[in-house]
């Protein structure tokens, strides 16, 4: 996809022959029109959107709080796509027995800001209890950072989040859970700053 400043006569949008002019977040772009080709079926084109498929499903429960915790990749490109591209390529492989999502490589955060220290996950019912240790002053971390979990039910990858947990100074928070206590889950905590400009490395466990 060519970015431009000037088109032959100016930015247009819409399609002219093999090229879509368009625009995002402002700046004008032109693309070609994608090429048509018969659905293919081999083994490593299948297992491809097997993978894609499930890290797109993933990604899209995620659309509204990586707007806070990928922002820092938000630049050329939605936070949503930034999830979707890292998750995709880390966390997911499909073979022929399925696709397999490995809890310990997804990231719902990512960024400069100091990551959560000493942290620790627990359940109580319908309750996730996360604690962390305040290293304020660490690196880029300051007291009021905001601290967000994201909890993942392993068993059918239904996933809830919550944008305000808490202060980085308050060392710990809680949060209700819908998903059934019989099931294990994936914990995330990520913090994002005050700012509204940087977020963290998210730092996962498992209750």
């Amino acid at each position: 996809m060519g970015k431009y400043k000037d088109g032959i006569n100016g930015p247009f949008s819409g399609k002219v022959g093999a090229v879509i002019g368009s625009s995002w977040k402002g700046k004008p772009y032109m693309k070609s029109v994608p090429l048509k080709f018969h659905d293919a079926k081999t083994e490593g084109q299948m297992l491809h959107r097997a993978k894609f498929s499930a890290a797109v499903a993933f990604s899209k429960k995620l659309k509204s709080f990586a707007k806070k915790s990928f922002v820092e990749f938000a630049k050329d490109k939605s936070a949503y796509n930034a999830v979707m591209q890292y998750n995709f390529r880390n966390a997911f492989k499909a073979d022929e027995s399925g696709v397999e999502t490995f809890y310990d490589r997804i990231m719902v955060g990512r960024g400069s800001l100091t990551a959560a220290a000493g942290v620790s996950f627990s359940r109580d019912g319908g309750n996730v209890i996360v604690s962390w240790t305040d290293n304020s002053g660490d690196g880029s971390a300051k007291s009021k950072d905001i601290a967000m979990m994201a909890l993942i039910d392993t068993t059918n990858m239904n996933v809830e989040t919550f944008e305000n947990v808490g202060r980085r100074s308050d060392t710990t928070g809680m949060v209700e859970t819908k998903i059934n206590p019989d099931h294990e889950v994936a914990c995330y905590i990520t913090f994002y700053s005050e700012e509204r400009e940087l977020a963290s490395d998210s730092v996962f466990g498992m209750v």
